[in-house]
């Protein structure tokens, strides 16, 4: 419904014509502004809440405009000022539009953010899942905080509950929110309207169902999407990655029961696939290692970690792991979980991120970084967290880490970015309590808003 149109009479070779400010079905913080020209000129569009104001907007020259107003922040009065620029230099703005942002249609918690160097943190704002409710039963929703921990986008996939290992990333156009959806809903990629761009099968009522879609969905390459499902013969949960095309067609699939002895006997819990045209990469939270597997013959090349196939030169290995990326082609990154297999293992009492120099001609590995390294117990920097978690190196050399879960014994979840020396420059805290809160896998991602 359309809630204010006003049509811009300005001097000039074009004015603004049919302008109006219309909700947006997908998110009530990112309204629609649509105009038309008579002849072809940029989209841009200047908001501001009376002490603040940001620009979005495209240098595209069309006819018929719209812009998102991605950046908002709910229950918010705003000015919202739309222009033009042509071919010729012409410029043509409109006057101020009224806009009111109602609250978020869900409970979101309160973030709030503690330890901050500005500028010593990489630029954008930080996209991420949020789970609600409890870590089993969470409506699949993926948002985006700024510095200050304000949410400023969202794409909400319903009132439907599932788990809420749900990771959204931006694939340079695009969100991209798989994993774990809620049952009857199905992953989608959409653009910063919330439009669907590609969508997969609605997800099974079971969480560990044959064809249920699990922890992970990347971005498309090349007309494929690798993610992780599950096959369930004779009860066991066993892992299958799949490359999807861009009807969602299964292009590759490999299943880990036919090539990992361990996962046709137990549910080794992948969570976590990455690729390149001839291997792809999979971690097994349970067995602590991950896996190398050839694309053409589906054989496993090697094994990562405790009791595979590399000798570890320095430092130690991981223990159960979360978040696995590769920085460059020898060097993975992980956020590591730490005695998942047995509560009381004494090894490493704390959480944390770890990044290891692969030699594959030496078949050595050596840890060249961790964070925290030996915290103080009882500090914020001591934390545990069973399940979840995420590593990200960022293009300023730091590293984001998404540290917690909403699990009952788990520490808090926050999320915080670290220096390579380990200073902790930029962490946002969730609220502790009920309900619980958190968030299964961050990003950092460009602000797709200029602020003036």
């Amino acid at each position: 419904m359309i809630l204010l149109a006003l049509l811009a009479c300005q001097p000039g070779p074009s004015p603004l014509m049919n302008l109006r400010v219309e909700e947006n079905p997908n998110s009530v913080i990112a309204p629609l502004v649509r105009w038309t020209t008579s002849e072809p000129g940029s989209s841009w569009v200047v908001y501001s809440d009376g002490a603040r104001s940001w620009r979005v907007g495209s240098d595209a020259l069309v006819t018929e405009h719209q812009v998102a107003l991605v950046g908002m922040v709910a229950d918010t009065a705003w000015s919202v000022v739309a222009s033009s620029d042509y071919a010729d230099g012409a410029h043509v703005s409109a006057h101020p539009l009224p806009w009111q942002t109602p609250p978020l249609p869900f409970d979101a918690p309160t973030l709030t953010v503690g330890r901050a160097v500005p500028e010593r943190t990489e630029p954008g704002w930080t996209l991420m899942n949020l789970g609600l409710n409890h870590f089993l039963v969470s409506p699949s929703i993926a948002i985006m905080v700024d510095p200050a921990g304000r949410i400023v986008w969202y794409r909400d996939l319903g009132p439907e509950t599932g788990a809420a290992v749900v990771e959204a990333q931006w694939c340079g156009d695009r969100v991209s929110i798989g994993g774990y959806v809620a049952p009857g809903v199905a992953p989608v990629e959409v653009d910063l309207s919330g439009e669907v761009l590609w969508e997969g099968w609605v997800q099974p009522q079971g969480l560990l169902d044959t064809d249920t879609m699990h922890h992970t969905l990347q971005c498309p390459q090349g007309g494929e999407r690798l993610s992780l499902f599950y096959d369930t013969p004779n009860a066991v949960a066993v892992d299958v990655v799949m490359a999807l095309d861009d009807q969602a067609g299964r292009a590759w699939v490999w299943n880990a029961g036919e090539h990992i002895p361990e996962a046709a006997e137990e549910h080794i819990h992948l969570n976590m696939v990455v690729g390149s045209p001839d291997a792809v990469w999979v971690n097994s939270l349970l067995l602590r290692q991950l896996f190398k597997v050839d694309r053409q013959t589906g054989e496993v090349l090697w094994r990562l970690g405790e009791g595979g196939d590399f000798e570890l030169t320095e430092g130690s290995w991981f223990q159960g792991a979360h978040g696995t990326e590769w920085v460059d082609p020898t060097h993975v990154l992980m956020y590591e979980n730490a005695g998942v297999i047995d509560e009381n293992d004494p090894s490493r009492p704390y959480s944390r991120a770890v990044e290891y120099q692969v030699d594959e001609a030496a078949m050595t590995a050596r840890q060249v970084w961790a964070w925290p390294d030996e915290p103080e117990e009882g500090s914020v920097d001591f934390w545990h967290n069973w399940i979840w978690g995420d590593a990200d190196r960022l293009a300023n050399g730091n590293t984001l880490i998404n540290a917690g879960s909403m699990a009952p014994q788990d520490s808090p979840s926050r999320i915080l970015e670290v220096s390579p020396a380990g200073e902790v420059v930029w962490e946002l805290f969730f609220p502790e309590g009920e309900p619980p809160s958190g968030s299964y896998a961050a990003q950092r991602v460009p602000a797709f808003a200029e602020e003036l």
